[in-house]
């Protein structure tokens, strides 16, 4: 009988949906997402301010969509944005995240909750219990203490580098999470936005020895596009020497894009001073994995006021190449 491989995705927004989204109806594969909980932007954000308590959910919901199974009724009610009146810009599935965590009174209980009424079959964490703020500083010193505001570049010149990140108040992983690192065999970070998606995680004190303690293989999905005022002009080996800066671990395989977008959407992306994540030659041991991971235009939902990605990666090309280094 084929041994069931645990597979641990790391990250949150889109880089969940196409990790989780692939690999959702492999044979044989047990599968833990770990999401951050440092977004306070957008719907999230709005709800946040109306209960100190919650945890932020669009992370959550994002999981929730990929990994649930083919049910258009529900994918509908949970991406729902609304257009119009006070509610413009709010997505009905974090409302009713928010209601369950109300309800429950733990964050826990309500991923329970979910699971049992979408039949999702995977584990879903928090990579903490507590909420928290991702803070970074600047190469002229200046200190930004909002996910948000370093996500839209806000408050700080975006040509600037970012020298260090951390999270404050200081929180401590969820126990749960260091089972499920520890317990792998193969843990997959990224993609997502370098610092608001991946180091949010990799900052929270704990994550990184049960990285660094973890036999599980280790891959570094790297994004298909820079991120201004994160990665400007960032290779995919600057990409590389991030995570493992704040992961603290040896990172077996990196894997990455080697098919160049249309030049209509390389045109749009330079509008946002944003460009296509080039592979140089590397003398480097790490096991660099360059194949075609592009997926197709994605459109913008009506009334969703934040900047999203136009491309992402392919969920099964992407699940293709991670299942072959299981």
């Amino acid at each position: 009988m084929q041994k069931v491989k645990k597979i641990v995705y790391l990250g949150g927004g889109t880089g969940a949906s196409v990790v989780l989204g692939g690999l959702k109806n492999a044979k044989n594969c047990e599968l833990t997402g770990i999401y951050p909980i440092t977004d306070n932007g957008g719907s999230t954000g709005r709800l946040l301010k109306e209960n100190i308590d919650l945890l932020p959910m669009g992370d959550l919901r994002k999981m929730i969509l990929a990994l649930m199974p083919e049910n258009k009724k529900w994918q509908e009610i949970l991406d729902l944005r609304f257009e119009k009146g006070k509610l413009a810009g709010h997505n009905l599935g974090n409302i009713i995240i928010a209601n369950l965590q109300e309800k429950n009174n733990n964050i826990e209980k309500a991923i329970d909750e979910l699971k049992k009424e979408l039949k999702i079959k995977a584990d879903i964490f928090p990579v903490a219990l507590k909420r928290a703020n991702l803070c970074i500083e600047l190469e002229n010193r200046q200190i930004i203490k909002s996910e948000t505001l370093i996500d839209e570049v806000v408050g700080f010149e975006g040509k600037l580098k970012i020298e260090k990140a951390w999270i404050e108040p200081k929180i401590k992983v969820n126990s749960k999470v260091v089972k499920a690192i520890l317990d792998a065999d193969l843990i997959v970070i990224g993609p997502g936005d370098l610092y608001t998606s991946v180091v949010a995680c990799l900052c929270v004190p704990g994550v990184a020895n049960a990285l660094k303690i973890s036999k599980a293989k280790k891959v570094y999905v790297c994004n298909l596009m820079t991120k201004w005022g994160q990665t400007n002009n960032f290779s995919v080996q600057e990409h590389v020497s991030i995570v493992k800066k704040y992961s603290g671990s040896k990172i077996d395989f990196v894997l990455y894009n080697n098919v160049r977008p249309d030049e209509k959407v390389l045109t749009e992306y330079k509008k946002r001073k944003e460009s296509f994540v080039e592979y140089s030659a590397s003398k480097s041991k790490l096991g660099f994995v360059g194949a075609d991971l592009l997926g197709k235009l994605k459109e913008k939902k009506k009334g969703d006021i934040l900047k999203r990605s136009l491309i992402h990666h392919d969920p099964n090309k992407l699940a293709k190449i991670l299942l072959k280094l299981c």
